[in-house]
């Protein structure tokens, strides 16, 4: 079975969403950016504790309230999610310096073609064949199927030519991920010593 996917720039932004809210890898990676901005806050009101301890007690009170204050705007400004916020926030900043001609390949048609032993992903220059057990992470949404092998592969209900198509790609896809994710590769489908 296979199907032609061209992504856009926001089936990117909906593989982030789920990235950073569903996969163990997304969760750590939400966590470290949230460590980094608390401890820029914590830093920050190290130094005004400093500069006002001279003032006695009346001034550690008011930097203490300033300080849970902020955090308390904070967490309302984040939604009361910060650690997915801080996440989202610090991927955005690196998606800033991507080039033209990177987004230019996350868009470009490519064919995904599956087997019960293959994944394969093709565009008009490259041909790349995946064992399924060489295949990471695999989620069927409402609107995407997301594959993660060297990267993510974003499939995007709209590119199926109809629901159903779309639903019997995501049962087979997960049915041959699930036989095989665990199978070593044979003998006879490894390439040759040199």
């Amino acid at each position: 079975m296979e199907v032609f996917i061209k992504n856009t720039r926001m089936d990117f932004d909906h593989y982030l969403v789920y990235f950073l809210s569903e996969t163990s890898k997304g969760m750590i990676f939400c966590k470290q950016a949230f460590l980094r901005e608390q401890s820029i806050i914590i830093v920050l009101f190290c130094i005004l504790l400093i500069g006002i301890l001279p003032n006695g007690q009346s001034g550690i009170l008011v930097i203490v309230g300033i300080f849970t204050l902020v955090e308390i705007l904070y967490f309302f400004f984040n939604k009361f999610n910060p650690k997915f916020h801080a996440a989202k926030r610090a991927l955005r900043k690196e998606l800033k310096i991507w080039s033209q001609r990177q987004w230019n390949l996350l868009e470009r048609q490519r064919k995904i073609q599956i087997s019960q032993e293959w994944l394969e992903i093709s565009t008009f220059d490259s041909n790349h064949l995946f064992h399924w057990n060489m295949v990471e992470d695999l989620a069927i949404k409402s609107d995407y199927i997301f594959i993660e092998v060297t990267g993510p592969y974003i499939l995007p209900k709209r590119d199926f030519p109809s629901e159903e198509i779309y639903l019997d790609f995501g049962k087979l896809i997960m049915e041959y991920w699930e036989s095989g994710k665990n199978k070593p590769i044979s003998a006879e489908l490894r390439p040759a010593k040199s």
